[in-house]
């Protein structure tokens, strides 16, 4: 059954989707894990922003089980990270699904397990154990070296520059591009809205690894540079007027970032810190 694919599911039982007993969650989720078709019985679990039962359950055999976490739709952290997935793998579960973030990206995707969330935040949450188990869930339906440091590791050392509000993370809004999925640098900052001159304006100088943030106004409707971290790709192309704002502060993601200061980004998520840290 584990090879058996949700379209043809779909397709051979129609009266089961007309009666509601089949439903299909709403296409919100990311593919982590090795293993991208999986199936099994539903174990859950609600929370929110504590990861501690989840631990508690995955430590346990999971016999082909699934556990499905409804984590409130949070996206200011990650309830799911590599080393319980790591133990689910080993204990025989067949997948993960989470209705939160997860963080240790690479090290999931190594995993020989399912694995479907949100998106990825590079701070974790909390180790309380509240939360609930074996309750109905509804969610996904209508009811330079520091470059090479993870950006969960940065917020791991640098909990006091969280909590004073100098160390953020971005909301994971971003799709990954390019080759570099980790990488760090003094920011420069642009406004613009639907027009790319200054952007390649930009572009020709020297970098000097340096990280160019865009602020185009949130726009989903021109490709403006196909470049390393953006909302989306669009096939229709900016104006070249070369209207916009240079080294003002931007606010994106729920951050206000300004130039000047330092930028992490890899498979986990975007930092933006005061200044350049250190792990």
């Amino acid at each position: 059954m584990a090879l058996v694919t949700t379209a043809e599911l779909c397709d051979a039982n129609t009266t089961l989707i007309e009666s509601g007993d089949l439903r299909a969650l709403h296409p919100i989720f990311q593919i982590y894990g090795r293993r991208t078709i999986f199936s099994g019985p539903v174990v859950t679990l609600k929370l929110f922003e504590d990861n501690g039962l989840i631990r508690e359950f995955l430590e346990q055999k999971g016999d082909g089980r699934v556990l499905v976490v409804d984590g409130g739709g949070s996206m200011r952290c990650a309830i799911l990270g590599g080393n319980p997935v790591q133990q689910a793998q080993n204990n025989g579960w067949a997948g993960i699904v989470v209705h939160g973030c997860i963080r240790d990206v690479d090290e999931i995707n190594g995993c020989d397990i399912g694995v479907r969330a949100l998106g990825s935040h590079p701070m974790k949450a909390k180790k309380k154990g509240n939360g609930e188990k074996n309750v109905p869930v509804s969610f996904g339906g209508p009811s330079n070296s520091m470059a090479l440091v993870a950006t969960a590791q940065v917020c791991d050392a640098h909990q006091q520059l969280i909590q004073s509000g100098e160390l953020h993370a971005l909301q994971p809004i971003f799709q990954i591009y390019c080759r570099h999925q980790v990488f760090s640098g003094p920011v420069v900052t642009l406004k613009v809205f639907e027009d790319n001159t200054l952007i390649r304006e930009f572009l020709e100088e020297r970098g000097n690894r340096r990280a160019l943030v865009v602020d185009r106004g949130g726009s989903l409707r021109c490709e403006i540079l196909g470049g390393v971290r953006a909302l989306a790709s669009h096939p229709i192309k900016a104006n070249k007027k070369g209207i916009g704002e240079k080294h003002i502060p931007v606010t994106i993601a729920g951050t206000r970032i300004c130039a000047g200061e330092w930028l992490y980004a890899d498979t986990d998520g975007i930092l933006v810190s005061k200044t350049e840290l250190y792990v």
